[in-house]
């Protein structure tokens, strides 16, 4: 299958006191053509609550909106197109998300395979490599309706642990241990990266995926690795 990103609807997601970061990233989606929204963010004393629970509104909203489910994308408000990008972007049938978006930084309770990134790299599509345990949540495209609301009750999950019992969680922890239940891949050069000049992590999101060695663990080990870690996964087991 084959799908140009710029087509699709682009949630992005920004509190009142983030105007720099507004600016930047309306000024970028105009300048390549993509129609977008805001999402209004929910101030929180807790980032990660905060975090979760904006990105929790910007999937209701767009599940929602629409009678019969569209691919989206969702974005943080640091995210900058990396230039000379190809929006045009070819996946397999099966494919449930693609992080248009990607980090170096890994899931830290992944202490298999000798730590770090968790992938394989796609032999039908090779711009694209299948992962498994990568942290990273600024530029994200949705493709089936399963996946997204996986992902938005993951962030509830994380919502309540991070409220009740650990304060520092971070955003994405609990979506990142879906993945050996779905079929999520990430470009080898990401479209997106989060940009230093609006206070981004430029140093780990600026990257690429080539030359990555593929993982020797199967689907089934990295399952059992996560089996029974989350409660949403749970719902999605075979």
């Amino acid at each position: 299958m084959k799908i140009n990103i710029k087509s699709l609807p682009v949630y992005y997601l920004n509190i009142d006191s983030r105007e720099k970061q507004r600016k930047h990233i309306e000024k970028d989606l105009t300048n390549y053509g993509f129609s977008f929204t805001r999402i209004t963010g929910i101030k929180y004393p807790n980032n990660s609550v905060s975090a979760c629970l904006g990105y929790v509104k910007a999937i209701y909203n767009h599940v929602l909106s629409n009678e019969k489910f569209k691919p989206f994308i969702l974005l943080e408000d640091d995210a900058t197109i990396k230039e000379g990008s190809d929006f045009d972007i070819e996946y397999p049938e099966d494919c449930d998300c693609i992080y248009i978006g990607m980090s170096g930084a890994a899931d830290p309770n992944s202490y298999y395979d000798g730590g770090g990134l968790i992938l394989r790299r796609s032999k039908e599509f090779p711009r694209l490599y299948r992962i498994y345990n990568s942290l990273s949540g600024h530029a994200i495209l949705f493709l089936t309706l399963r996946y997204a609301l996986a992902y938005l009750m993951s962030l509830i999950e994380t919502t309540t642990v991070s409220e009740v019992y650990h304060p520092s969680r971070c955003a994405d922890i609990y979506a990142v241990r879906l993945f050996p239940f779905f079929n999520v891949y990430a470009l080898e050069t990401p479209i997106f990266y989060q940009s230093k000049t609006v206070e981004g992590n430029e140093i780990a999101t600026d990257i690429s995926l080539k030359g990555e060695r593929d993982t020797i663990l199967t689907d089934e080990d990295l399952k059992r690795l996560y089996k029974a870690r989350i409660y949403t996964q749970l719902i999605f087991q075979d």
